[in-house]
């Protein structure tokens, strides 16, 4: 009896390392990669902030465009604090809105970038050098919040269809399959209850 009580000892600490199951999100965690673009995304707004300082100063959207840079970098900073709380339905529809409003915002900057830029508009005054790389700049903004935008609708349908409860339904957290070691425990116990 010492020498089984050994083996499933072993078996599970060999299988599991502590012996312990843990719980997962199904699929890859939701928020580390939202917040991984959300990062980029506060980078891209910080590279375009000085972008706009280098060479937008003399048009007269300068501060319009310095106002937009920065309300880009504060909504990427909030959706990244939300991306690591994203537990309910509501909390993934929030995200959802926010990405939206931020798209909308990116687009509305790009327009602006190339009205100025091309001279088209917006008062008076001229960007400064070649602008074709701010332009390129914002593409890279707008295809990471677009990969963003694709996280929030895969994690939506994840928690309405995944666990088949609709509005306030949380994530479906599944436990992680039994190691080989803690099969083979679970199948030796069975085999001494059994015996009793």
């Amino acid at each position: 009896m010492k020498n089984l009580i050994r083996i499933v000892t072993a078996a599970v600490a060999l299988g599991s390392g502590a012996g312990t199951l843990q719980a997962r999100y199904s699929g890859s965690s939701p928020g580390n990669s939202l917040s991984r673009e959300a990062h980029r995304v506060i980078e891209y707004a910080n590279q375009l902030t000085r972008e706009v300082n280098l060479h937008f100063r003399h048009s007269s959207g300068y501060r319009h465009l310095l106002r937009d840079a920065a309300e880009i970098r504060e909504e990427a900073e909030h959706i990244d604090k939300l991306s690591h709380h994203l537990h309910e339905i509501d909390d993934v529809r929030h995200l959802q809105d926010d990405l939206e409003d931020l798209d909308e915002l990116v687009h509305h900057v790009a327009e602006l970038v190339e009205d100025i830029s091309h001279g088209r508009g917006h008062g008076r005054g001229h960007a400064h050098g070649d602008t074709h790389h701010v332009e390129r700049l914002i593409a890279s903004l707008n295809r990471s919040l677009h990969a963003m935008e694709r996280m929030a609708s895969e994690m939506d349908r994840r928690c309405r269809h995944g666990s088949g409860r609709g509005h306030g339904s949380r994530y479906e957290v599944r436990v992680a399959a039994p190691s080989l070691g803690e099969h083979i425990a679970g199948r030796v116990l069975q085999k001494v209850f059994r015996r009793r």
